[in-house]
């Protein structure tokens, strides 16, 4: 999240600089709109991949490493929201964002329900397990890479 913050930054700086006789306002506006719509899209995403492996599985499974993945997410994209006020054009890119994100799975008509009810959830615990748990992954992977070629020799 910080790498799309600094993003968002910088295009301010270029719009300001490059853009003459637009106002330093409108080009934060823009770049918020567009921070806005990202994180949104990011949160719609990651809606759309719980909702789905909920319906697969019947249950959200907190064992599933892409449901881990996706919470992950999610806490990231809903901090942003989190002190935007409903009627800013923050929220309505966010909103806008959500909607693109999920698929249409979220709607016009219950995007405002889903904001507030993810921006109520404290989701800091899933950020900081999910981050334990992708260190343990990497871990692993590297520890079966190496298995992986040890039984490789062994072939022979």
């Amino acid at each position: 999240m910080k790498a799309k913050t600094l993003i968002a930054i910088l295009l301010v700086a270029v719009l300001g600089l490059s853009s003459c006789g637009s106002t330093s306002s409108s080009s934060t506006a823009s770049a918020t709109s567009t921070s806005g719509m990202s994180a949104g899209q990011s949160c719609g995403s990651a809606l759309k991949n719980l909702y789905t492996q909920y319906k697969a599985d019947g249950k959200l499974d907190m064992q599933n490493a892409s449901n881990l993945l996706n919470m992950a997410s999610l806490a990231s994209s809903v901090t942003t929201i989190k002190n935007a006020e409903k009627n800013s054009s923050y929220y309505k890119s966010f909103a806008q964002g959500v909607i693109s994100g999920s698929m249409q799975t979220v709607t016009t008509s219950n995007v405002d329900n889903v904001i507030s009810t993810l921006s109520g959830m404290d989701l800091s615990a899933v950020s900081s397990k999910t981050a334990q748990a992708s260190s343990t992954a990497s871990s692993i992977a590297s520890t079966a890479a190496s298995l992986t070629s040890l039984l490789s020799s062994l072939k022979k």
